[in-house]
């Protein structure tokens, strides 16, 4: 068992600390990332124009051809999708992306409701993140102050 019980309950309160910013940073990234595809965009149906698959690649590249929402324009594009999508799909056949209105190159596969799932779950995490940070920064001080220990570092009688 620990000879510095004090120590180990700062070192727990540290690795807590950390693991709560790794959490607030990764939930950031999957809110930010992307971010006007799940406010703005629009779920638009794309017709696969051809397959590509790359030399020893797992993923494949698909070329597609989509009307914008905005301009009725057609716009083509390309976007690398897993191998398991990949074969999926079938040249004429059609793909689902999320398109910002007016700026083509945003287009992402998938639907918005699965952008707008992924920026939920990131702020989920987000919000994860500042509750343990926060915890386990008020244990640190408090630990830190009054040279309590946790009652899960405390010894077993």
């Amino acid at each position: 068992m620990n000879s510095n019980p004090k120590g180990a309950a700062l070192l727990l309160a540290a690795v807590g600390v950390l693991m709560g910013v790794l959490f607030l940073t990764l939930g950031w990234r999957m809110w930010e990332d992307h971010r006007e595809l799940w406010r703005t965009g629009k779920t638009v149906r794309a017709t696969i124009l051809e397959k590509h698959r790359g030399n020893g690649s797992e993923n494949g590249l698909v070329c597609y051809r989509f009307l914008d929402a905005a301009t009725g324009l057609a716009h083509e594009g390309q976007v690398n999708l897993s191998s398991r999508l990949w074969h999926q799909l079938s040249k004429g056949g059609s793909l689902t992306l999320t398109s910002v209105p007016g700026q083509p190159a945003s287009a992402q596969p998938g639907p918005k409701w699965g952008w707008q799932l992924r920026a939920l779950t990131g702020a989920g995490l987000m919000a994860f993140g500042i509750i343990a940070t926060a915890v386990f920064f008020v244990a640190a001080v408090r630990s830190a102050v009054s040279g309590e220990t946790s009652a899960l570092l405390a010894p077993a009688p």
